[in-house]
């Protein structure tokens, strides 16, 4: 059976050989903070949406406020 690595983990495999964007997991909403600069996207990270539009899984965010919601529209 082959393995379909979710996108974090294929992110970790093709830095080794390609230059990938920085990307930073975001799992508690005390994490928002750590956003400086704008516009982010926040993707769903699981192993169960690999198509990740199917399950309205990607967002582009604009500003701290919009990342407050989005997070809790994702996440809650």
């Amino acid at each position: 059976m082959k393995k379909v690595l979710n996108e974090y983990h294929a992110e970790q495999f093709l830095k080794k050989h390609l230059p990938i964007a920085n990307s930073h997991i975001i799992k508690k909403k005390e994490d928002l903070k750590k956003i400086r600069k704008f516009p982010v996207y926040f993707k769903i990270i699981s192993d169960g949406a690999l198509h990740k539009t199917e399950f309205q899984g990607v967002a582009r965010v604009n500003t701290a406020e919009e990342a407050e919601k989005t997070f809790d529209e994702m996440c809650g």
